[in-house]
């Protein structure tokens, strides 16, 4: 892997999760940027919040996917050599499962503040 790909496959995934978990916990802390999600304003305004939630949402759920599947990857070669095929297995069940939660995770931790507003 040269440093290209390196930069593309690897850093540039972390940054983009690092930066969209700081932004969620920026958008959780703060009261003043979503005050009522679709019940105030005029439609454009509740157009805006909704692709601002969505844009988050997908960000953070690319982003966290692309990195669990790098070190589940990593993780199941591991198991493969350590307990062979049956921990590989069970391995790639929990991966998937996680896979699978990660959208409903972030979907959780975005709604959640607007949804109690």
């Amino acid at each position: 892997m040269d440093g290209t790909s390196h930069v593309f496959l690897i850093d540039l995934p972390l940054l983009t999760l690092v930066l969209g978990v700081i932004g969620a916990i920026a958008w959780n802390r703060s009261g003043n940027v979503l005050p009522r999600l679709g019940r105030d304003g005029p439609v454009a305004a509740r157009v805006a919040r909704i692709a601002a939630l969505a844009s988050l949402w997908l960000l953070l759920t690319v982003a966290s996917l692309w990195s669990v599947f790098l070190g589940g990857f990593v993780v199941c070669y591991l198991l493969l050599f350590w307990f062979g095929r049956a921990g590989a297995g069970t391995g790639l069940i929990l991966l998937g499962a996680l896979l699978v939660s990660i959208p409903f995770f972030w979907g959780w931790v975005v709604l959640r503040p607007a949804m109690r507003r």
